[in-house]
């Protein structure tokens, strides 16, 4: 990628390697069950923030207006889920198992079964071996405080046996106290049983989706404070990036909204008692907020080759450190626009072709000019213009969901980007004194208006800093219109991926020609196991071969202890010969009955992969149309035949290719072709040129030989291999 400062102009680009798609989305938030009304609620600018309802706890156990009064909260004031029904049925989870589990988990399985339905891949095949589930979380939920409070009973139990007046009851008034006192936690607490620990964890809550829809990526939960989501965002798209996994579930869920949590906020000064106000001069503080937002991603060229329904695209992502800043809670200008920084460089836009920023927007005393500043810096108002940029932050409607704060913003931006909408920022009246908007190239969206882009794709930032000074911003575009394919973007065709379109249209398959590698793992199904009977075992169960994905993927394969190739012509293909396989080796592997089904197209191989050396043939091999079938499939195979055409028309008057697929419609036709290719000075470069073109093949197919051996003129060829000759001269020699 091209390495920018804020000085720097940069060409926009999106490769293959580096656009991210993301194909869906699903989400539990506050008045919000699903993404729809999630978007509903963002357009209509509705302001879902309450007071903590009677069924979550009693204000007065814990509320105080004075923020001196220990152990109080002075603020009763969040944004909550209501009314969510979890389907164990669906999720085929016994009822005693859901009881256990923490509403975070709930929440993020129920969101990633939105998200994937809405990508279109519930129903529909794809490799699960191959798709990780990574999801932003701090603090788990809020489970954990109730059964660690029963679990720790024992500790007021004795600091009541030690209370004076206490000590002078009766012993059997004591005890009668003692035996109600628990008697009454246990009612109101849950049990601790065999399935607490891993209803309550953190990092089960990934571990929990990968488990519900059979996934076998990686999974893990990512904590890095309020800025999780995109922490785990981050990590998906490098995963990505580097072919780690083809699909990703990701995004961030959060539900922290328990009395110690209100209290320990309030102990710093964090939360607002009157509302949330993000860049409005009534900025007190945050308001708390819970839920979840989950996002499928693939990889640009996947996605479009895979005909996937793409909602939006990250273009970059840049995070940082504070350093040595203030405080470890303290927001950091330098910290900040590091990431920006960063993420504008892995992009390759421009900071002038953003349309709008999605800030981290607390409503924070410090934090909102903080991020001000940070922006105004960034965004040069010279070059950009006052108030050309809209600036939002879905803190103003659903409060400060915290570890789940940077999948809210994503999923706002996600759907304004496909709805081409700008949506508000609520509660903006009066500008904070402390930022000065009518001199920065940032203004705050306060309506629902039409995102109007002239020439150029939409685009947007996203902001996200958490506790322990860290920071992530996000750069966006939407989704690829076809006047976007034709003139804003390149994308070559990846080898990490496989094409499924009409190898005729070119904006599905990014090439009009076909693909060795992919027309090889069409036609051929793999699976592995530890020893053959092993595999034997797998095929017995009904687990069936699989195509593979790409040629790192088959490399892995290769390195596999037990390997069973299969050729095929269709996925009906695969269950016949699996099931004449099983049926032949029913009294266990025999490597002698294998010869009968290598005929038909199935191998098992063991150990280690044996080594390839290619023998290359000597004239005598040569005939016309050899190879005729790969010189129409594959642009490889006749970028060879170009190249000795080039090199051979002055030498011989006539080209290699006129002469080797030539018109030999007839007998007449084909014998002088015939006659022609036989004479030595056209018959050594002709066998040259379709070895090299045969090479080539091989090569884009992922095949190179440990050895090379040539026999008469062949031996040329194998100098070309080995790299001793290039093309040109190889060719030049053998007619001479």
């Amino acid at each position: 990628m091209k390495r920018i400062d804020e000085n720097t102009k940069v060409t926009p680009t999106v490769t293959a390697r580096d656009a991210i798609a993301v194909i869906g989305a699903g989400a539990i938030m506050p008045s919000s069950p699903d993404v729809a009304s999630f978007w509903d609620n963002v357009r209509e600018g509705r302001y879902l923030i309450r007071e903590v309802p009677e069924d979550r706890w009693c204000v007065d156990s814990y509320y105080d207006p004075d923020p001196s009064v220990p152990d109080k909260t002075y603020s009763k004031l969040g944004s909550f889920v209501e009314g969510f029904d979890f389907d164990f049925k669906h999720f085929r989870i016994p009822p005693r198992t859901v009881q256990a589990m923490d509403l975070v988990q709930l929440w993020a399985m129920a969101a990633a079964g939105e998200a994937l339905e809405n990508a279109g891949y519930i129903d529909r095949d794809f490799d699960r071996e191959r798709t990780g589930v990574i999801l932003g979380n701090s603090m788990a939920g809020e489970l954990h405080y109730a059964t660690s409070m029963r679990v720790m009973l024992p500790e007021v139990v004795t600091a009541l046996e030690m209370e004076p007046h206490f000590l002078d009851l009766p012993a059997a008034t004591k005890k009668s106290i003692i035996e109600g006192l628990r008697a009454r936690i246990a009612e109101r607490l849950p049990a601790v049983t065999e399935d607490t620990m891993p209803g309550e964890l953190s990092n089960v809550i990934s571990g929990r989706v990968a488990n519900s829809f059979n996934l076998g990526g990686a999974n893990y939960t990512v904590d890095a404070a309020c800025a999780s989501s995109l922490a785990a965002l981050n990590t998906s798209i490098n995963g990505l990036r580097r072919g780690e996994y083809d699909m990703v579930v990701t995004g961030g869920v959060d539900r922290s909204m328990s009395p110690p949590m209100y209290v320990k906020f309030c102990k710093i000064g964090a939360l607002s008692a009157t509302g949330s106000y993000p860049f409005d001069a009534r900025a007190s503080g945050f308001v708390m907020g819970e839920g979840c937002a989950v996002f499928v991603l693939k990889r640009l060229v996947d996605a479009v080759n895979d005909g996937d329904n793409i909602l939006s695209m990250v273009l970059g992502i840049g995070s940082s450190s504070d350093g040595k800043g203030k405080g470890i809670a303290a927001p950091n200008k330098t910290g900040q626009l590091r990431a920006l920084r960063r993420a504008y460089e892995d992009s390759g836009i421009r900071p002038d072709e953003i349309d709008a920023i999605e800030a981290h927007g607390t409503a924070t005393k410090v934090g909102d000019p903080m991020e001000a500043e940070a922006l105004s810096d960034f965004f040069d108002v010279q070059t950009i213009g006052t108030g050309r940029i809209a600036l939002g932050s879905v803190k103003s409607q659903f409060g400060h969901l915290k570890s789940a704060a940077g999948a809210a913003a994503v999923l706002k931006m996600t759907m304004a980007l496909h709805h081409k909408i700008l949506p508000p920022s609520v509660n903006y009246e009066t500008p904070n004194p402390a930022i000065p908007f009518d001199r920065m190239a940032v203004r705050v969206q306060t309506s629902a208006d039409e995102w109007k882009n002239g020439a150029r794709p939409r685009r947007a930032g996203i902001s996200a800093f958490g506790f322990g000074g860290t920071n992530f911003h996000v750069v966006m575009q939407e989704a690829p219109g076809d006047e976007f394919w034709d003139k804003a973007t390149t994308i070559p065709a990846s080898s990490a991926s496989r094409s499924s379109g009409d190898a005729g249209e070119e904006k599905k398959t990014m090439t009009s020609e076909a693909s060795v590698i992919n027309d090889i793992l069409e036609r051929v199904a793999f699976m592995w196991a530890e020893t053959p009977d092993d595999l034997l075992d797998r095929l017995r169960a009904g687990e069936r071969p699989a195509r593979l994905n790409d040629l790192e993927e088959v490399r892995s394969f290769c390195a596999r202890p037990c390997r069973l190739a299969m050729a095929i012509k269709s996925d009906e293909e695969i269950e016949a010969k699996s099931a004449k396989l099983v049926e032949g080796m029913k009294d266990g592997f025999d490597p002698s009955r294998m010869k009968l089904f290598e005929k038909q197209g199935v191998h098992v191989g063991t150990g280690t992969a044996m080594k390839v050396a290619y023998l290359f043939p000597g004239q005598g091999s040569q005939s016309v149309g050899m190879l005729k079938d790969l010189y129409d499939r594959y642009p490889t195979f006749r970028a060879a035949f170009d190249k000795a055409d080039a090199v051979m028309s002055p030498i011989l008057g006539h080209s290699i290719t006129d002469i080797v697929y030539g018109d030999a419609s007839d007998k007449e036709k084909k014998a002088k072709l015939d006659e022609r290719l036989k004479q030595t000075e056209v018959t050594q470069p002709a066998m040259l040129t379709v070895d090299a073109a045969l090479m080539g093949v091989l090569a884009e197919a992922g095949i190179e030989p440990d050895m090379v051996v040539g026999h008469s003129l062949g031996e040329y060829a194998a100098l070309v291999a080995a790299g001793v000759l290039d093309l040109d001269a190889a060719l030049e020699i053998v007619a001479a």
